[in-house]
């Protein structure tokens, strides 16, 4: 049917886990690709700019795709 599904909540991780790499202020995402396999990116001491921009930026591309038909 064309539906995508995400969850974002608060998760144990295991000391082995990519994630795990975040200590202090980090921001950490893994993404599991087809053609790379697991990308990880990491932000080291992102700032309240960043933040707000990341939710600014995801908020336009919500309105952005409601409208597309």
């Amino acid at each position: 049917n064309g539906s995508i599904s995400v969850e974002v909540s608060p998760q144990h991780i295991h000391a082995g886990d990519v994630l795990h790499i975040a200590k202090g202020p980090m921001s950490v995402i893994s993404l599991e690709t087809e053609a790379m396999g697991t990308v990880t990116l990491i932000e080291h001491e992102p700032t309240v700019m960043q933040t707000a921009y990341g939710l600014l930026s995801d908020l336009i591309t919500v309105l952005q795709q409601r409208k597309s038909p």
